[in-house]
Parts: structure tokens; sequence; C-alpha cells
């Protein structure tokens, strides 16, 4: 965990001084995923309800068909200001290797309309703390850590300059963290007491999880559709969006809606976006929630360069 949070921090101290960015776009659901992965320019991206944050390096020439890049995130459970502690990501970080090509049945003679193959290589490490009501006091909070490994290949069509059409297909090793129990954790701690009684406390808080953490094998397949219209000068993008993911433990769509604000004259440079997303069309959890109780609202926040 460390020697991958200690190179991700170098990796993006390097990615913010760095004259020459390309990286994709970011049409992204509630938790910062995505099928659309267009090079477009350099990009700085917050996703405030996945709380995370992330940057890329793609190169990519105009003369040239092949991209390759390079993109790190990291991700708190703990909302964004502690998203770096003590020199460390916490609780996630990521990697990811990118190797793209343009033009799989467009040309050149197409420039607003051009297709883009990307297969993607990530690692990550994760670190949670556990809660073990059963054990001793002093024992009931543990620190787990796991290795993430995905591959995964998406495919994105870029019609007329106005719409664009993704699909994502990948193996992910993870874990079931979504499926524990989520704890907020208070601890109270005297600091003393003065010569008339008074005490004084201070308190800390913080995330854990209840159960047991295991290895997880799961299928992914994303599918995204992106229109920009012709009014305003481009400078709104609507996307629609579904992500379905199959484990042994349950198989899980989400989908959702994206209102996008993008720079004039440029449509894919994302300024910022409002995202509303249903988790688990189908009710496969049984809640008895209609859909309408299991929306969450994101909001992502981007600069390209």
């Amino acid at each position: 965990m460390k020697l991958i949070a200690t190179y991700l921090l170098f990796l993006i101290l390097c990615l913010s001084v760095t004259a020459e960015i390309h990286a994709q776009t970011f049409f992204e659901d509630a938790h910062g995923t995505t099928s659309i992965n267009l090079p477009v320019g350099g990009l700085i991206r917050v996703n405030t309800t996945g709380n995370s944050l992330k940057m890329g390096y793609y190169y990519n020439r105009s003369d040239r068909d092949i991209v390759v890049g390079i993109d790190a995130s990291g991700i708190s459970n703990n909302g964004l200001a502690p998203l770096v502690t003590n020199k460390e990501l916490s609780p996630e970080a990521h990697i990811s290797f990118n190797l793209g090509l343009k033009n799989i049945s467009t040309g050149n003679s197409m420039p607003r309309g051009y297709d883009y193959l990307n297969l993607r290589i990530g690692i990550g490490a994760a670190q949670y703390r556990m809660m073990n009501v059963n054990a001793p006091f002093e024992q009931q909070i543990s620190t787990r850590s796991f290795n993430k490994v995905n591959i995964g290949l998406s495919y994105n069509y870029y019609l007329n300059g106005n719409m664009i059409f993704g699909t994502y297909a990948g193996y992910d090793r993870t874990n079931n963290i979504s499926s524990l129990t989520e704890l907020t954790i208070k601890e109270t701690v005297t600091t003393g007491t003065d010569s008339n009684g008074t005490s004084r406390t201070a308190e800390a808080e913080y995330t854990a999880w209840e159960g047991t953490l295991r290895s997880v094998d799961q299928f992914s397949l994303f599918l995204d559709y992106v229109y920009i219209p012709d009014f305003l000068r481009n400078r709104v993008a609507l996307s629609v969006y579904s992500r379905s993911r199959f484990n042994r433990i349950n198989n899980i769509t989400n989908g959702g809606l994206g209102l996008y604000l993008n720079r004039e004259g440029a449509p894919l440079n994302i300024v910022g976006g409002l995202i509303y997303e249903f988790a688990d069309l189908f009710d496969v959890r049984d809640t008895g929630a209609p859909p309408g109780e299991r929306g969450t609202v994101g909001i992502v926040l981007g600069y390209h360069f």
C-alpha cells in the first residue's frame, strides 16, 4: 500500500508540471467509472460523490493513430479533505496503463467522426479499517490491505461532433467491501482535568466496516451515450449510462443521467457536471424501495489543460 501510494503521489506531481498532456474525457457515473475514453487533452478531475481525485497523461499525436497513456487516482471514504494523510492515499490508490488505437473503422477524412479502441490494465491497493464487535476492546479495530487488478477494453464512436457511443467490458479482482456494513466510528479521549474537576475531551471520527473482507472476481459491462446539442454553442452535454457488475455475491445494474457544462468551442472539455444515479435498478437486493429512494446526486469538477 505504501509503495503504490508513494508512487502515485510522485506521479501526480509529475503530471502537474508536464507541458504536453493528453487524457480522456470524464463523462462518468457518480462513482467515477466510465466507458468513454476519448483522448482530448490534459485532465484533473474531482468527483465529490465518489470522494476521488484523478489525473491523466496520454501521449496522443494528431498524425498517429496509436495512443499510450497512464492515469492515477485516489479514493477516500472519509471525504475529500483526508484524501492524502500521513503521506499516504487513504484508503485506495489506483494506477492504470492504457493503449489506444484511433480510427478503427474510420479515417482521418472524418475529423469530427472517428472511433477509438482502448485497452486498460490497472493495479491498485486498498486499505480498510475493519470492526469486530465480538473481539476484546483493544482488538476490535484492525487494518486490512487488499491489492486490486483490472483489465478492460472500451470502444467509443464520436459521431458528427455531437454524439458519443461508448461500451466497456472488463474483469476486476476486487473485494466484497460494498456488501459489508459501513460504520462511523467515534472515539473520545479525555485529555485532562483541571483543579475544579472540569475535564477536556477530544473526539476522532473515521469509517470502518463490519464483516469479513473477501476476494471477489467481477465482470463489468458499461454503456454510455452522450448528446451534445448544437444550441448554446455546444456548451451543454447530456448523458445516459448503465453500469452492470456481475460477481458471485450479486449482479447489480446502476443507471443514471448526467448534465455537463463544456468549454465554448471545445465540447469534449468538461468544466463540471451534475449526475443523478439510480442504484440497483432491478432491486436485486430486494429492498422494496422505489427507484427514487435509491437515487444519488453526484457532482464532477474538472480542468483540462
